[in-house]
């Protein structure tokens, strides 16, 4: 806390300017994420914000960014899913999504503790490279359920399961769904 005396109004003026910044990015990322393992919005926007700032009180890096992320939603709807369906009982999914993200937090919590946060200096650049690759894959072909406008959709995550489920659900797509869908595909190339 040695930069407390040297804080003054010029320097709050600029972090009130990023605070603003980071928060309009931090709304539509949360709500995001929260679809993503099928969780409820307001869920994603808690975790938008509590974690920077209990970082703020607790943290002590100027350069860390703290908050959910794709790869932990994706990993947690995944597992919880094979178990409980988000739309036959949502308590409990939600329950179990709560309980998973604290033992994760608590799993962290050591890694942290124990300093074993080297071991990804380890992991090659291409390791790295190839799953947010494939996180990204993941992402686009879950969002495709909502794009193409289908009420029934896999929740499994490979090619080939997303593939067949379009499909065999193809008869819920909406003519307009199909005309936006071309356009997307049209604005992107």
């Amino acid at each position: 806390l040695e930069w407390v005396p040297q804080y003054g109004i010029d320097k709050f003026k600029f972090d009130l300017l990023a605070g603003i910044t980071i928060a309009s990015l931090a709304i539509p990322q949360g709500i995001s994420y929260a679809r993503l393992a099928n969780l409820p919005p307001i869920i994603g926007l808690y975790s938008s914000f509590v974690p920077p700032l209990l970082y703020a009180v607790f943290g002590s890096s100027n350069n860390l960014a703290v908050g959910t992320v794709a790869a932990a939603s994706l990993l947690l709807a995944s597992i919880i899913e094979d178990e409980v369906s988000p739309e036959d009982n949502p308590e409990l999914y939600l329950h179990l999504f709560y309980t998973a993200a604290f033992f994760t937090g608590i799993f962290q919590t050591a890694l942290g503790v124990f300093r074993l946060g080297l071991i990804v200096d380890f992991l090659s650049r291409s390791t790295i490279t190839g799953f947010m690759g494939g996180t990204a894959m993941i992402i686009i072909m879950q969002q495709l359920k909502g794009l193409l406008g289908m009420k029934h959709f896999t929740s499994k995550t490979d090619l080939i399961s997303v593939v067949g489920s379009i499909f065999k659900y193809r008869h819920e797509m909406a003519e307009c769904n199909s005309r936006r869908m071309l356009h997307l595909v049209l604005v992107l190339q």
